[in-house]
């Protein structure tokens, strides 16, 4: 028990001591359950993103309501913490924080939605088109860009089901999947649709999979919604990922991003396979509501 509640145990562990004990249906002490809640900060969180999504299933698998003060001040934490995409910076973060908040009874699809986007397709978004989960398609001092990450992986999927811990295989929800469709030809070019986001300028990200002789091209194509021309951008070819920076500023406009993609070993385009494809997606405008007062 040395570190269960003696003060020497960290927020994960803590947790994660609490949902073991939760998922072998043993009782759970009170002190352990107090000294979680002693563990949280001032702002709601227990430190992280990560370990408030963590400790919220720890209270709840231990029977604290979900209209306790303690849970209530987590979920304005990490209301305060969601990013413009819908989710949490990075695929585990988002992945915690997705099993959080159902454990605590949020509607993650009415009360969460960012930019019309859901937390469940914020995460889907670090998808690699051939399976595995990137950790991040930015620039980062410790990830590669679009490279497979395993933990980012194996976190995400409860996330993806909308399961919490501790996990339960009751009625099957782990078993209910769509596998990828791999195809015989590693080097092949697994493609997907272009993705922009409102960073100063807009960033596109097109991921990619497969191509592991890289002889596959992409170029990338963009304009105004409604316009009749389009302009090419220059991409950057990294780790799964082909990146561009549009140089387009706040505007009230939509844009239409437009990739046409190309690999002699052939264009894998869903279920479908040629030697070219073209992809389109919409960025919605930047708008920033201000309130008014009438008086």
């Amino acid at each position: 028990m040395l570190g269960f509640s003696s003060g020497a145990a960290t927020p994960l562990s803590q947790a994660f001591a609490i949902l073991g004990l939760a998922a072998v249906q043993q009782s759970i002490p009170s002190n352990a359950v107090a000294y979680l809640r002693s563990l949280q900060s001032t702002d709601g969180s227990w430190g992280s993103v990560d370990a408030t999504g963590l400790a919220l299933q720890a209270l709840r698998a231990a029977g604290v309501s979900t209209a306790d003060a303690d849970i209530a001040k987590a979920i304005a934490y990490l209301r305060s913490q969601q990013d413009g995409l819908g989710g949490w910076a990075n695929p585990n973060s988002t992945a915690y924080a997705i099993q959080g908040l159902l454990a605590s009874g949020q509607n993650l699809e009415a009360d969460w939605l960012k930019g019309g986007r859901s937390p469940y397709e914020a995460l889907a978004l670090y998808q690699k088109p051939d399976g595995p989960f990137t950790y991040t398609w930015e620039t980062d001092p410790y990830f590669t860009p679009g490279a497979s990450n395993d933990f980012a992986t194996w976190q995400s999927v409860p996330g993806l089901l909308g399961v919490v811990y501790p996990l339960k295989p009751a009625a099957g929800a782990l078993t209910s999947y769509t596998p990828v469709v791999r195809g015989p030809n590693s080097d092949r070019l697994i493609a997907a649709v272009p993705s922009g986001r409102w960073v100063g300028s807009i960033m596109v990200s097109v991921p990619f999979g497969g191509d592991l002789d890289q002889n596959g091209s992409m170029t990338l194509e963009w304009q105004p919604v409604g316009a009749t021309n389009w302009t090419t951008a220059t991409l950057v070819r990294g780790n799964g990922i082909f990146t561009a920076t549009l140089p387009v500023t706040g505007s009230p406009k939509d844009y239409a991003l437009r990739t046409v993609i190309s690999d002699p070993d052939g264009v894998q385009n869903g279920g479908s396979l040629s030697p070219t494809a073209t992809l389109t997606s919409t960025l919605m405008a930047l708008r920033t509501y201000l309130p008014l007062v009438r008086r």
